[in-house]
């Protein structure tokens, strides 16, 4: 029997051996060096996550000791005694791996974090492999459980830190827990005796009493460290009134009234305008309209307060909300930042309570939307039983670009007016008539990479004029950031059937690669399987075909993208509440559906937002595509005229 053990774990390592080498390597999130608690004390970074990695090397030390002070924990195997040597060897060097690391956490050293955890593997190892010869195993499961709550202490550091007042931080307690689990080990070594007959039962009286104390004690834990639910209650998008309508020719018509741009660049607007997407209803500020057209920081203003104040009155008389109930307020605007705030005008203007918590975001780009929403969804799950509400929009009027720089001429054509008014919430009460609840939220940035960095970008041209370039790189860095941001919201979304398929082509053409495609290729998992309804960034048709081309989707999975770009334009970090209000008017949308929101964004940034719908959606319900919902979807004609 116990050959056949060692059969079965010398096939397992092997196995576990090879998979290691064939599958590929998972980078190790940068986030993992965020630590709560960064505060110097006597000139030591992160002193407390450093210094409560002292009592691994006093018991390390300590037991070092007693396994040879006159045989002081009676092992009767040549072996046991190697094996607790090494044992302790890796406590006490966990004190000065774990905190090298601290003192600047980065991947380089955290290899020397978990490398004195090595020698530790031997205990285990020798618990399954060896029969039961002692007492006091009773032990192991303080040990086990100390060790349980050290990894709930640490995946809820800054939970903790926020809860003690940034007293201490969880990851600090997850040290001090940890070191318990060799001090337990320790006393059981210390009070064992041999008993070659003893047989392990469930009647012990410290098993009865520790088990279930110890099962107590984690759900509490757990209880305390749910995460809080966030509900999206109702949102509402803004419809411009029809006078605001700017069909292809009335563009191409003003743009040469203007007089302000040279025959060369008319034809590429021209050009771009037709293979762009977009239909003779998308809309554009009064301001535009006017000739010349208006870019002062009067009409920017003007059009701020003619898009939310609309969208936040509409949203907030729809569910009959008192502005004074409102606890957070996020705005995200990304070229025009005034001071007073955009925030403190919705603040202003509707009369909010002075200790709303506000926030006013610049300079984030199209997926601000959904940095807005994480922003929120962080401070909800810090204060309880609140309303938030966020505002998202790109303002128009005043960064029309008038020079001659071809990748700063597209966005002329691109951006049209629009918003979106989002109201969310924590509150249990709510839960009942809310649309939906946010199920995950992945962001990515791949901002240290310069093409991707360059590839949406303020700047001056040559002659000193202000315009956001477009590079030709952008459908590529938008791949990659996808990419990113696809490998860690996969394993949170997908089956199990499909993450096991992805495991076993990685490994198939890791081993035997297809020829003539490098590295085997990429297997894309089937999304389809985890949502019902995609809702893609309508930068533009080929962002939009980019993404269905990458991800495997149907034509159909674009098509609230494909209307919201044609209807109304890309509206920016709102384009995706568009495509969610177009599936709810056309009653695609059913109780226990999950959308995805896919966003890209200037830096660069690939973000996503998963929602379940957690009631039934009414399609007749007033929203800014209910007054011609009807004539869609449409056929969008090629780009050719």
């Amino acid at each position: 029997m116990r050959k056949r053990t060692i059969w079965a774990w010398g096939v397992a390592i092997v196995c576990f051996v090879v998979l290691m080498i064939v599958t590929p390597a998972i980078p190790q999130s940068q986030a993992y060096h965020d630590f709560a608690d960064q505060r110097t004390f006597f000139g030591i970074p992160n002193m407390l996550n450093v210094v409560s990695n002292f009592p691994f090397l006093v018991i390390g030390v300590i037991g070092l000791v007693l396994c040879y002070y006159g045989n002081y924990f009676r092992l009767s195997l040549q072996g046991e005694l190697w094996g607790w040597t090494c044992f302790y060897i890796g406590v006490a060097a966990v004190a000065f791996g774990s905190s090298y690391y601290h003192l600047k956490p980065n991947d380089a050293r955290l290899v020397w974090d978990r490398l004195p955890f090595v020698p530790c593997i031997v205990i285990p190892v020798m618990a399954i492999l060896l029969p039961p010869m002692y007492t006091h195993s009773t032990y192991w499961l303080w040990a086990a459980g100390f060790y349980l709550l050290a990894k709930v202490e640490e995946a809820a550091d800054k939970v903790i830190y926020g809860w003690t007042h940034h007293i201490v931080s969880g990851h600090t307690l997850k040290h001090l827990c940890a070191a318990m689990v060799p001090v337990f080990l320790t006393l059981m070594l210390a009070k064992r005796t041999v008993q070659t007959n003893r047989c392990f039962s469930l009647s012990n009286p410290h098993i009865t009493i520790v088990t279930p104390t110890l099962i107590i004690v984690v759900l509490l834990i757990y209880l305390w460290i749910k995460p809080v639910p966030v509900y999206l209650v109702d949102f509402a998008c803004y419809r411009p009134p029809d006078s605001l309508r700017v069909p292809e020719s009335h563009f191409i018509e003003h743009s040469e009234a203007a007089d302000v741009f040279d025959q060369e660049s008319l034809d590429f607007q021209e050009k771009v305008l037709w293979r762009s997407g977009i239909g003779s209803e998308a809309c554009m500020p009064i301001s535009v309209h006017e000739m010349p057209p208006g870019d002062s920081f009067h009409v920017a203003n003007a059009e701020i307060e003619q898009v939310l104040f609309t969208i936040v009155e509409d949203l907030l008389s729809k569910r009959n909300i008192n502005p004074k109930t409102i606890d957070i307020l996020v705005t995200n605007c990304s070229l025009f930042c005034p001071t007073p705030s955009i925030s403190s005008m919705i603040i202003n203007r509707f009369g909010f309570r002075s200790d709303v918590r506000s926030v006013s975001l610049g300079g984030m780009g199209c997926s601000a939307g959904i940095l807005a929403i994480s922003l929120a969804k962080d401070l909800l799950r810090v204060h309880k039983n609140s309303l938030a509400l966020v505002l998202s929009m790109e303002a128009v009027s005043p960064n029309g670009y008038t020079g001659k720089e071809k990748s700063m001429l597209i966005a002329n054509v691109l951006f049209r007016m629009g918003g979106a008014a989002i109201l969310l919430s924590n509150r249990k009460t709510d839960k009942s008539t809310a649309k939906y609840e946010l199920r995950h939220l992945v962001r990515t940035h791949t901002g240290s990479d310069d093409q991707a960095y360059q590839s949406v970008f303020q700047d001056e041209d040559d002659d000193g004029k202000v315009g956001v370039s477009i590079s030709r790189s952008l459908l590529h860095v938008a791949s990659k950031a996808l990419k990113i941001n696809v490998s860690k919201l996969g394993p949170l979304v997908l089956p199990y059937s499909e993450q096991l398929r992805y495991a076993w082509m990685t490994v198939r053409r890791r081993i035997r690669p297809p020829p003539g495609r490098r590295g085997g290729g990429l297997f894309v998992p089937n999304f389809k399987k985890a949502f019902e309804h995609f809702c893609i960034h309508a930068g533009g048709r080929g962002v939009i075909d980019g993404l269905e081309e990458n991800l495997k989707l149907e034509k159909e999975d674009g098509e609230a993208s494909r209307m919201t770009l044609y209807r109304f334009g890309n509206t920016s970090s709102s384009s995706v509440w568009y495509e969610l209000c177009y599936l709810e008017a056309k009653g695609k949308m059913k109780k226990g559906d999950r959308v995805w929101q896919i966003a890209f964004g200037s830096g660069f940034k690939c973000n996503s937002a998963v929602w379940k719908c957690i009631s039934h959606i009414d399609p007749n319900e007033l929203n800014a595509w209910s007054d011609r919902i009807s004539l869609f979807p449409v056929q969008i004609p090629n780009g050719s005229h």
